[in-house]
């Protein structure tokens, strides 16, 4: 019981009635509140943005896992030194008791690495005027070259009348031997020849290129391709011969000067060689105009081919026994066949020492050449020479 304000007594109950008949209208006023539904439309673009939201997240996480094990695969002991860029083929050298050459031997590849001193001076040049004509001012990749190249193939539905391939790039693809036609593959040789670019100078690469590339037949590099068209070291080559060297290289056998009814082809020569000086003429490459005009006149009048470099492949008895002897023992300490331990021994430049004198070996060829040494039989009409040492009657 209280007093209120008025004077009278109360008791608390009503007051207590009254509070919660309060609380309980402002229930019922929250629980009468509906909530308000969003329009169904809005609703449904809603969920579709945040549908495509997750389809796009989801897509671009596959793109990336699928983009890094492609490039994972392809940047895979990406980079190459000089350790790896070695040419493994080249022709071995036989030589007498005194040091003097009896011959040489090659394998599939008929090579003899010399260095950028044996070679005439613009020899070089005119490759790199041809094939590559800023190798000096890029990193191993031609940025320029190379989308002119892309833009080409792109437009004249998938050809392209030239490649965009540097200098560099070839010799990585020649001594790695990764020639699939495949952007992958492409993209791994570009990355490599920029790391090249980093570990070896411009000369060192160059000189290898030189020495690397197929010249037409079973020839390869400068040195043979200069013996087997002119018969002489790539050393003494005219400026006319170099151009014509630089020219056939990316298709040397449309270019054989030796064929039958060559007309044609020496037609294709003076062409193609004299687009090789022109181009030397316009890098500025050409010392004088006096030497470019001599030049494209040698070329007119006709080069004179002389073909050479045909290994020897007759021996005397000794130096071939003592050929076959080798053979034998790489056949037996590496478990080779024949033909196997040959193709090493030929093409894997290296130097074979004999005990052979050619001094000795004349005298006694010229003296057993000699008529008392040979027994000529009658039979029928018909002369046999036999060496008396075999029929034991001059003994």
């Amino acid at each position: 019981m209280f007093v209120t304000r008025d004077g009278k007594l109360q008791s608390d109950e009503p007051i207590t009635y009254e509070l919660i008949s309060k609380k309980s209208k402002k229930r019922q006023k929250k629980q009468q509140r509906k909530p308000r539904s969003k329009h169904p439309i809005i609703k449904g673009i809603f969920k579709t943005i945040f549908t495509l939201f997750l389809i796009c997240i989801i897509l671009l996480i596959s793109i990336a896992g699928v983009a890094y094990y492609k490039f994972h695969g392809i940047i895979t002991d990406i980079r190459l030194g000089k350790s790896d860029l070695v040419i493994k083929n080249q022709n071995s050298k036989i030589k007498d008791i005194n040091g003097n050459d009896l011959g040489s031997l090659n394998g599939d590849e008929n090579r003899v690495i010399i260095k950028m001193d044996d070679m005439a001076p613009y020899l070089a040049k005119a490759f790199i005027a041809i094939e590559d004509e800023r190798f000096y001012e890029h990193i191993g990749v031609d940025i320029k070259r190379t989308s002119r190249a892309v833009y080409t193939f792109l437009t004249n539905e998938g050809t392209s009348p030239f490649g965009g391939s540097t200098i560099t790039q070839q010799v990585i693809k020649n001594l790695t031997q990764e020639k699939q036609d495949t952007w992958q593959r492409k993209v791994r040789e570009m990355a490599r020849a920029y790391y090249v670019e980093r570990e070896m100078s411009k000369d060192e690469i160059l000189e290898i290129y030189l020495n690397l590339i197929f010249l037409g037949d079973t020839v390869y590099g400068v040195e043979q391709g200069s013996n087997y068209y002119f018969n002489k070291p790539a050393k003494e080559l005219t400026l006319a011969e170099c151009a014509f060297l630089a020219g056939i290289n990316h298709s040397p056998n449309s270019y054989n000067p030796f064929v039958e009814d060559n007309e044609k082809v020496l037609d294709l020569i003076k062409n193609r060689t004299k687009t090789v000086l022109n181009k030397m003429n316009e890098l500025g490459y050409i010392e004088s105009e006096e030497e470019f005009d001599d030049a494209i006149i040698q070329l007119e009048n006709g080069l004179e081919f002389n073909r050479g470099a045909i290994p020897q492949v007759v021996f005397s008895y000794h130096t071939d026994a003592a050929i076959n002897q080798i053979i034998r023992r790489l056949q037996k300490e590496n478990d080779w066949t024949y033909d196997e331990a040959k193709s090493y021994l030929f093409g894997g430049g290296f130097t074979i020492y004999t005990t052979e004198d050619q001094n000795l070996t004349k005298l006694l060829k010229d003296e057993f050449s000699k008529d008392k040494y040979h027994k000529i039989d009658y039979d029928e009409n018909r002369t046999t020479s036999r060496n008396s040492s075999c029929n034991g009657s001059n003994r």
